[in-house]
């Protein structure tokens, strides 16, 4: 992509990394965890320095 889009979910040279990992106990208990790097070359990108990590723990019924 060349440019980009006026409300930023497209940014020339942006590069998004997620990584994640879910463990299941059972069937009924579960916990999920993830880690999002944005990274890339992009002159405007509001992104860049708003990495993520993300954890869940639930139970099915």
């Amino acid at each position: 992509m060349r440019g980009l889009a006026i409300d930023n979910p497209l940014v020339e040279d942006r590069r998004q990394l997620t990584l994640g990992v879910t463990a299941k106990h059972g069937q009924r208990y579960f916990a999920r965890a993830s880690y999002t790097d944005y990274a890339g070359g992009a002159h405007y990108d509001p992104l860049a320095d708003h990495d993520y990590a993300s954890v869940a723990v639930g139970a099915a019924f």
